[in-house]
């Protein structure tokens, strides 16, 4: 029913289009149209589907060194499904950088390229990255996603989008879905049903730990001067990592294919009623995701003319259609400027 999740796809007769999103690979949904006019709601027939598990995209083969990767579609995402191994240079786990590119290979102590390169643990694993080499280390064409794109994956895995500025273990059960079913040791079960083929490819801090128990992507989203924002999984647990981690960290790198269509979201803002001495109700509706789901929608403002995400601001939820927000804590006597916005991973829009 109208009570659950829905689209607003308009209010013209016949036929029409509408995009559903956020879905949980490999789950069953039902489906049914909906239409209301001034006496009330009506409903087609039920139809009912199971959303794809990540689809494979078939195979990219990087021009650099000729490796070949699997590639696999999560929601609108094209990711690969792999680590990347490219290395332009290698250094032993001793050298250290927040801010010149170091590439490292889990194991190797060395500083010949082809060594490392032809290593079963680079073949099997990928190079590690400090953030400065990571940062450029995707091929034309692909680029080293940020943590809004990870935010997004995360939504198409089922994970409910909150502030994201949280840091910390993240969701549930929702970790399984990328995580390879072999090569983890003492694992708790993973099924690959998004086809994102995690393997524990480990770290490097000041030396190589943790394969075969845990692993880190970058994000191309720094978190202070000092830091930038990870995802990460473990052996212990199907939740989902994400911390700020100090830029001279060695993790892997997954690229993820340019979308050069997505924009952002098409938003307006709604008339603020219900307005009270130190409270209002508002909202906006967001008409189109642009290509790339939203991830947080609400109202923001200030007193001085045009608010941003800077501001205060609500957090109300995520995707399309309507929404509402309640502004609190206002003083009375006082003028308000409002509008609502919507993020995804091509950045912010206002109303």
């Amino acid at each position: 029913t109208i009570a659950c999740f829905k689209t607003t796809d308009g209010t013209k007769n016949f036929s029409f289009r509408s995009s559903m999103t956020n879905l949980v690979p490999g789950t069953k949904y039902y489906v049914r149209a909906y239409a209301t006019n001034i006496t009330g709601t009506v409903y087609g027939s039920i139809k009912s589907f199971t959303a794809t598990a990540g689809a494979s995209a078939g195979t990219f083969k990087d021009p650099r060194d000729n490796k070949v990767y699997q590639t696999v579609r999560i929601g609108n995402q094209v990711w690969m499904a792999e680590n990347l191994a490219w290395l332009p240079a290698v250094s032993p786990p001793s050298e250290d950088s927040s801010t010149d590119p170091v590439y490292y290979v889990y194991g190797y102590d060395g500083t010949d390229v082809s060594a490392a390169s032809s290593s079963e643990n680079c073949n099997t694993y990928g190079a590690l990255y400090n953030w400065p080499a990571a940062l450029s280390a995707c091929p034309q064409g692909w680029h080293l996603p940020s943590d809004l794109e990870w935010k997004q994956l995360e939504g198409y895995l089922g994970l409910p989008i909150d502030e994201f500025d949280n840091a910390g273990f993240r969701g549930g059960e929702e970790g399984k879905q990328l995580k390879s079913p072999t090569g983890w040791t003492d694992d708790v079960s993973g099924t690959n049903s998004s086809g994102f083929s995690a393997i524990p490819a480990g770290y490097r801090f000041s030396e190589f730990e943790w394969m075969g128990i845990g692993l880190a992507w970058w994000s191309s989203s720094p978190a202070s001067e000092e830091n930038a924002w990870d995802r990460g999984l473990n052996n212990q647990t199907n939740k989902i990592d994400r911390y700020a981690y100090g830029k001279n960290s060695g993790f892997s790198v997954r690229c993820l294919k340019d979308l050069a269509s997505a924009t952002t979201p098409s938003i307006t803002t709604k008339s603020m009623t219900e307005i009270t001495q130190n409270s209002a109700m508002g909202g906006g509706e967001i008409s189109s995701d642009g290509g790339s789901i939203v991830i947080a929608r609400g109202i923001c403002w200030n007193t001085t003319g045009t608010p941003d995400v800077q501001d205060p601001k609500t957090a109300d939820g995520a995707g399309t259609g309507v929404f509402k927000s309640n502004m609190t804590g206002l003083s009375v006597g006082t003028k308000y400027y409002v509008r609502a916005y919507a993020v995804n991973s091509k950045g912010v829009s206002y109303g």
